[in-house]
């Protein structure tokens, strides 16, 4: 047993030194990676071989996602002090680096991360080292390298195998496009593939650049150190001149482009936030390639600029106003002239003779793919007495005929469990009602805008609610018993935390009659009323007899601060015993002993008072 155990530890022990031999080291998303690729460094810091193909794996978690993609096999052989690449594109990296990598294993995959994944070295079964964190995307944390690079710190000698990150954190050196380090980071001049500052020299290696293509190579460099440089197009070692798409060194594309002139109206659509309007480019042949944001010169409600665009190819631009995130919603323009994941991608394709000219393409409107129509001021609500059919930009002169309203109010609410849920109408008018002119106006938690309703209820066609009945509306998955009672279904009714109000009018005009919470904001769990903590949840709701009409909107004095001075009495969740009729008389309570085993039970008492026994 004991010799058993002494090589059981002895084989844990042997293993996890070599496991700690080989970690990463650079992980890539270059500003630029739709040209450059991207890659995965791997370094052994051991004094001996190691045969990656004995089990060794690649695996990436998505995003946020708490389960991960398949693990890639690992192929090659990685010798001592040296480099293993993995990228997800063979050519792009040759082309970008000069070099070859050591395994492609194509996009979408390991080597294919934007900078917000997670990634994980193993060794059979066992975790060697590990970037980020599971579970949580990496936008915006510690981790995050998109359009730059993760390099490990020079003082780091093994992996790390924390998948929670919080000891792998200082390991690293983060560039990204949200200001971290450096920035953004473009290939080749920003990485350094097959170098590490880690990497340790012997007294007897000479550093220097060992890439024989290299301008800068030197053949007797016994370690590589980074710095290798190539003539650029121009013949400058380590310059930044390239062969642009026109087949014209340093050219910019120029010689075989035309500007594109877009323009879009913003007469109708109105809003411009304070960065103004852009355009940018989105897309080349179908591949995303964001440009810079170029801003757009105005000139009334139109706003233009020009983009340089190659004869032949075919483009998607963007427009952009700066207020939220500024983009067009796709939901009028996809399959019309726009395509593209968010159906936004404006497309256009350049002829292939239209090099060195200028293209004037027609003036579209905001989130349209045809021309404003003609502005015309009015009021553009059709229930106003002066609708202006024509009229495209309301002025606020909508006039509307003064009705007066029926006595309704909300008589009972419950928010119970499961699916339980229904608000109860009293009609207190002499006279049958009409709700074709009502509606139940309510918002989701907090509002878009404190005050505002957020969706616009109406009843059911033909609804109506007779002198002195009540009119329900329940969730659809009501119990038997409050389905009995229902006129009519709603999904959407609160958690106890959604603001309803019955009002009279139309959208554009209305007068709030009642309220049961409020459109102001999200009260937590639900609102407290007659001094019972979040009531209008996981209780039933019933107004008191002396209320002879609604609260207009004045919800805080209607609910109250205790039993006496609150509207609403409040009763157990799924207490539906005055369902389907109002008012109601609560008789006060008796107070007294309760316990029929007690000398002075009182039968009469309705809530205890204290025993007594003898």
């Amino acid at each position: 047993m004991f010799n058993t155990i002494r090589v059981l530890l002895i084989t844990t022990l042997v293993s996890t030194i070599a496991f700690a031999d080989v970690f990463m080291t650079e992980l890539t998303d270059p500003q630029n990676s739709s040209d450059a690729g991207r890659y995965v460094e791997l370094f052994n810091s051991g004094d001996s071989a190691v045969d990656l193909s004995a089990g060794w794996a690649l695996q990436r978690w998505t995003n946020g996602n708490a389960d991960p993609q398949s693990a890639v096999a690992l192929t090659g052989e990685i010798s001592p002090g040296g480099f293993y690449i993995v990228c997800n594109n063979a050519d792009k990296f040759l082309t970008t680096y000069g070099m070859d990598c050591n395994q492609d294993i194509g996009t979408g995959g390991a080597a294919d991360g934007n900078g917000d994944d997670q990634l994980a070295l193993y060794n059979g079964e066992v975790l060697v080292d590990f970037y980020g964190q599971i579970g949580q995307d990496g936008s915006g944390q510690w981790h995050e390298f998109e359009d730059g690079r993760a390099e490990r710190a020079a003082d780091v000698a093994t992996g790390c195998a924390d998948t929670t990150g919080a000891s792998c954190e200082s390991g690293w050196v983060i560039d990204n496009d949200s200001g971290g380090g450096d920035g953004p980071v473009y290939a080749p001049e920003g990485f350094d593939p097959a170098a590490w500052i880690g990497a340790a020299a012997s007294d007897d290696d000479v550093l220097g650049c060992m890439d024989d293509t290299a301008c800068n190579y030197n053949a007797e460099a016994t370690m590589n150190d980074g710095s290798c440089l190539y003539d650029d197009c121009l013949g400058e070692c380590g310059g930044s001149a390239v062969v642009d798409e026109c087949g014209v060194c340093n050219g910019g594309d120029s010689s075989c482009s035309a500007a594109v002139c877009v323009s879009v109206d913003m007469a109708i659509e109105g809003t411009v936030g304070e960065g103004g309007m852009k355009a940018r480019i989105s897309t080349v042949n179908g591949e995303y390639s964001p440009s810079d944001w170029i801003g757009m010169d105005q000139e009334g409600t139109v706003y233009s600029t020009c983009l340089p665009m190659i004869a032949g190819y075919t483009y998607g631009y963007n427009f952009n106003n700066s207020d939220g995130s500024g983009y067009e919603s796709g939901s009028d323009l996809e399959d019309v002239c726009a395509g593209g994941n968010y159906g936004n991608d404006r497309t256009y394709t350049v002829a292939e003779d239209a090099a060195g000219t200028e293209i004037l393409l027609d003036t579209v409107c905001w989130e349209s793919c045809d021309a404003c129509p003609a502005v015309v001021e009015g009021c553009t609500d059709d229930t106003a007495e002066n609708y202006n059919s024509e009229a495209t930009v309301d002025d606020g002169s909508c006039e509307y005929e003064q009705l007066e309203a029926a006595i309704l109010f909300i008589s009972e609410a419950a928010e119970g469990s499961s699916n339980n849920k229904y608000i109860e109408i009293y009609n207190a008018s002499d006279e049958t009602v009409d709700l074709s002119s009502y509606a139940y106006p309510t918002v989701g938690n907090a509002p878009t805008v404190p005050g505002e309703y957020e969706y616009w209820n109406t009843f059911a066609d033909g609804a109506a609610v007779a002198a002195g009945d009540v009119y329900v509306v329940c969730h659809g998955s009501s119990d038997d018993f409050i389905a009995a009672e229902c006129d009519e279904t709603y999904t959407y009714l609160s958690n106890g935390d959604d603001g309803l109000c019955l009002v009279f009018g139309s959208e554009g005009n209305f007068q709030v009659l009642d309220c049961f919470g409020d459109w102001n904001g999200d009260p937590g769990s639900g609102w407290d009323v007659a001094g019972v903590s979040a009531a209008t949840k996981d209780h039933t709701l019933v107004r008191k007899a002396i209320v002879v009409s609604g609260n207009a909107g004045e919800w805080v004095g209607s609910a109250g601060t205790n039993a006496d001075d609150s509207e609403w009495v409040v009763l157990d969740q799924n207490d539906w015993t005055y369902l389907g009729s109002h008012p109601h008389e609560f008789a006060s309570a008796v107070m007294g002993c309760m316990d029929e085993n007690a000398t002075n039970y009182n039968p009469d008492a309705t809530e205890q008072d204290y025993n007594e026994f003898g």
